[in-house]
């Protein structure tokens, strides 16, 4: 991970929620506009959905109403960075990862994440320390909540985001990489 890049910047006035991702089935992008409404009711928040798939035309339309939620499709690397700093928290509702690069870039910019605990995701996410892996979706909107709303809670998981996601670099990938070959020659 690129830390010249990745890395804590100033924080949105307004609660802001935050999912970068592709637009997919799998990634359960549109059971974030249930979410956005249920956290709503407590919180005055924002939600800002990024990235691009076959779910952006039916995500954009399910939420045309929604005040404060905002599908904005593909952005420029500049404007994605911006807004993910300025994020109080991200969220992943997927049930399926590889790895979850986002999550880590997320952490590097002291945003906290709420993710189900799903493979890929839960290496990603030191569950109580760097974010919250949850279970069910009531789960989910409740360990949001908590957030948004606790403070010390939110800096203390800011915090511990920045100094785990320090831990992953391109530098130390590939020493490890050719540890792991050197290994099997």
């Amino acid at each position: 991970m690129d830390h010249e890049t990745y890395k804590p910047g100033e924080k949105s006035i307004k609660p802001r929620i935050i999912f970068v991702g592709r637009l997919e089935r799998y990634k359960r992008t549109l059971m974030l506009i249930d979410i956005f409404k249920k956290i709503k009711k407590n919180i005055d928040l924002e939600m800002l959905i990024i990235g691009s798939g076959r779910d952006f035309s039916e995500l954009k339309k399910k939420s045309n109403n929604l005040k404060d939620f905002h599908v904005l499709g593909f952005i420029d690397e500049k404007e994605k960075l911006k807004l993910m700093k300025s994020a109080w928290l991200a969220v992943t509702p997927s049930m399926k990862e590889g790895w979850g690069l986002t999550v880590l870039e997320s952490n590097a910019c002291k945003v906290p994440v709420v993710c189900f605990d799903v493979p890929g995701l839960n290496e990603a996410v030191l569950d109580g320390k760097t974010g919250f892996l949850v279970k069910t979706e009531k789960e989910f909107i409740e360990k949001c909540i908590e957030i948004l709303n606790d403070k010390k809670l939110r800096d203390k998981l800011s915090k511990n985001a920045v100094d785990w996601a320090k831990r992953f670099t391109w530098e130390k990938t590939a020493e490890e990489n050719l540890k792991f070959i050197n290994q099997k020659i």
